[in-house]
């Protein structure tokens, strides 16, 4: 315990004899606020208020977001169940749906969907949606990632980043 203390104060030193006075005050208080920054809960971050969906013409000031993982439809309804065996899905995902429902989320992410799942859950939530699968091809291209939305999808892409 003591030795890790006594290695952080030595790199303290070091970045003091390698930097100026002000560009330590700067990593210090940097190093200080971060946490505290990356702690903040936001609200009413948006200028004008989020539209609603429909044409009713109201607005909304408070957008809930869920994410959620159904595990290709099985959820925990049958635990040590593995996900390649997806033969129960449909009976279980009027229950997902419901679940969904109750948090009255206006934008769901739902990860480990089946394709094909988004767009039941869509109509049984009546939301709209949008799929992409994890892998391109081979492996990974047999379960993806989806959005459900109460207000429209007006564009919706699959971006690979960088696996390196």
């Amino acid at each position: 315990m003591h030795l890790k203390w006594y290695m952080q104060m030595l790199a303290w030193v070091k970045v003091w004899q390698q930097a100026s006075l002000i560009q330590f005050k700067i990593i210090v208080l940097f190093t200080l606020t971060l946490p505290l920054l990356s702690c903040q809960t936001y609200h009413n971050i948006a200028p004008k208020p989020v539209p609603t969906h429909g044409a009713t013409g109201h607005s909304v000031s408070e957008l809930t977001l869920l994410t959620y993982n159904i595990r290709t439809g099985i959820g925990t309804a049958s635990p040590g169940t593995s996900p390649y065996h997806t033969q129960t899905w449909k009976k279980n995902l009027p229950r997902i749906a419901e679940a969904i429902r109750s948090t009255g989320a206006d934008v769901v992410a739902v990860q480990e969907l089946l394709e094909g799942q988004e767009k039941e859950l869509g109509k049984l939530l009546e939301m709209n949606y949008a799929y992409a699968r994890h892998g391109i091809v081979g492996p990974g291209d047999w379960w993806g990632v989806g959005i459900l939305s109460k207000f429209p999808i007006t564009s919706a892409f699959r971006d690979v980043l960088s696996t390196g």
